[in-house]
């Protein structure tokens, strides 16, 4: 139990830096790879978005659609979160490295 004390207390301690003050590479590593899960979330959302549609208009709403549909939200969501991320790290990086 100690070890997770410390390690959360080691979490809640580390000072907050703003994304200018990151170092470039670093950038580069958070923000490829959270383009790369953002779009693959996004893209099974597109793809599994029409069926899901089709099946509620045949069926109608029951709880498995709704369950179905709370995970696509989720992964929506999701896939939102990592393309922000994503977005704000291009842009940090075009600043710093194209004006």
């Amino acid at each position: 139990m100690t070890l997770f004390k410390k390690a959360m207390q080691l979490i809640r301690n580390e000072s907050k830096r703003p994304w200018s003050e990151v170092n470039s590479w670093a950038l580069a590593l958070i923000g490829g790879p959270s383009f790369l899960v953002g779009s693959f979330y996004l893209w099974k959302v597109k793809e599994v978005a029409p069926d899901i549609l089709h099946a509620t208009e045949q069926v109608g709403v029951t709880s498995l659609g709704i369950a179905v549909y709370g995970i696509v939200g989720v992964m929506l969501i999701g896939s939102w979160h990592f393309l922000t991320i994503a977005k704000r790290c291009s842009e940090v990086l075009r600043q710093r490295h194209y004006k």
